[in-house]
């Protein structure tokens, strides 16, 4: 999720992507701005499913993150 209490999105995301590289990551969120879609794009992610959000919309943003990240 995007608001966290104690840790921003933006550090648990590097975290991960130093623990993991090639993990792919969703972000969710109820309060986003396109300032923040933005530099979560900057960081390489690109699934961002906004809040509330149905079964299939998450279900399809995980599928186009799990696809991107196979291997070629």
């Amino acid at each position: 999720d995007f608001a966290m209490p104690k840790l921003s999105c933006f550090e648990l995301v590097r975290s991960i992507q130093r623990a993991r590289p090639r993990l792919p990551i969703v972000v969710t969120s109820g309060r986003i701005d396109a300032c923040d879609v933005e530099q979560l794009r900057v960081l390489g992610i690109s699934e961002v499913v906004f809040k509330p959000s149905t079964i299939s919309e998450l279900t399809a943003a995980l599928r186009r993150a799990l696809r991107a990240a196979k291997p070629s």
